[in-house]
């Protein structure tokens, strides 16, 4: 509520969307600003800059066999099932890529 009192012509509408559909609301004109966890195709019309850096934990359960590893690789992630990000949203492309 401070910030609809401090700028009470501003309309803020959050929308969530893979990177390839926000880049989609900017080109045509449906969102002013879109906001990616990982890195967009360079568009003409679109200027891209990096906010922050992030990493991906793993994450296991008390007494799993990978919280004793280290390091922890690759070859040792590949013996277990992986939850990790729905395609299309929040770094799971990096992931496929290894």
């Amino acid at each position: 509520m401070a910030f609809k009192k401090e700028f009470p012509k501003v309309h803020l509408a959050l929308h969530q969307g893979s990177p390839t559909e926000i880049v989609s609301h900017l080109l045509d004109g449906q969102a002013d600003i879109g906001i990616c966890s990982e890195v967009v195709a360079v568009s003409e019309g679109i200027a891209c800059f990096s906010y922050y850096q992030w990493s991906h934990s793993v994450i296991v359960p008390l007494g799993h066999a990978l919280a004793q590893m280290q390091p922890l690789t690759l070859a040792a992630l590949a013996q277990y099932p992986i939850v990790t990000y729905h395609p299309g949203f929040t770094g799971r492309r990096g992931i496929d890529g290894f």
